[in-house]
C-alpha cells in the first residue's frame, strides 16, 4: 500500500467506514450540514485519508462482498457531509 502513498482518487462513499480508533463519537448535526452544502456548492477543498481494509461485517448498507474497503484516518466530518448530502463518492 505503501506505493499508493498520497494517490488522490475517488471512492464510494459506501466503501468507507469510521476509524474504530475515532475519539470523538458525537458531531454536530448543524455543523454538518454546514459542510454539506458547501461541499455541495464549491466541492470538497481537502480530501480525507483512508487506509484499505477488508471488507468489514457487516457490509455498510449499499456496498457489495466484492468492493474495497477504507477506514477513514483523517476527514470523518467531511464523509459524514458527503452523506448529508447524498453524494454516492468522495476524492
Amino acid at each position: 500500500m505503501a506505493d499508493n502513498a498520497g494517490v488522490i482518487k475517488k471512492v464510494q462513499v459506501v466503501q468507507i467506514v469510521p476509524s474504530r480508533y475515532q475519539v470523538r463519537k458525537d458531531f454536530s448535526k448543524e455543523y454538518i450540514n454546514r459542510l454539506s452544502v458547501s461541499i455541495t456548492k464549491d466541492k470538497l477543498k481537502n480530501p480525507i485519508a483512508v487506509r484499505r481494509i477488508p471488507a468489514p461485517n457487516p457490509l455498510p448498507e449499499g456496498a457489495s462482498p466484492g468492493d474495497e474497503f477504507f477506514e477513514i484516518l483523517d476527514g470523518q466530518c467531511r464523509w459524514l457531509a458527503h452523506k448529508a448530502a447524498g453524494l454516492a463518492e468522495i476524492g
